[in-house]
């Protein structure tokens, strides 16, 4: 049995195990280079690597190994958005709902989220100026 804590930096999810005798990372999302500083990705066929006698597992696409489940989960999650932005427009969902507003990436041709920018060297522009 494990128990787990989560949280997220730098745009990733770690779960780390809290056994008694191990704590363990695991990278959930390294698309983005991953939140622990030995993270690299990996892929399903050759998914662990050892670093200072740590089991890395970091599958960049850990979804494609069961990708009719991940669909199914990925619609469920992201219907509810889809319904919304359908039914209220970009700009009255993205002003109503702050978590939605947050996801905001680019909106008319401009960078909105504030670490991809500075990532790409794009100028950065806050969500509501970028939707006005």
């Amino acid at each position: 049995m494990f128990n787990t804590s989560t949280w997220t930096s730098n745009n990733c999810a770690v779960v780390a195990c809290l056994c008694s005798s191990c704590h363990r990372p695991l990278v959930v999302a390294i698309d983005q280079g991953g939140c622990v500083e030995t993270s690299k990705p990996t892929t399903h066929a050759e998914p662990t690597y050892i670093v200072d006698d740590i089991v890395h597992y970091c599958v960049a696409n850990m979804p494609g190994g069961v990708p009719r489940t991940s669909t199914l989960a990925l619609n469920k999650a992201t219907l509810p958005f889809l319904s919304k932005l359908a039914k209220e427009g970009y700009q009255k969902a993205l002003n109503n709902d702050p978590n939605f507003l947050s996801g905001l990436n680019v909106c008319k041709g401009n960078v909105t989220y504030e670490a991809v920018a500075d990532v790409f060297g794009h100028e950065y522009v806050s969500p509501n100026q970028a939707i006005g």
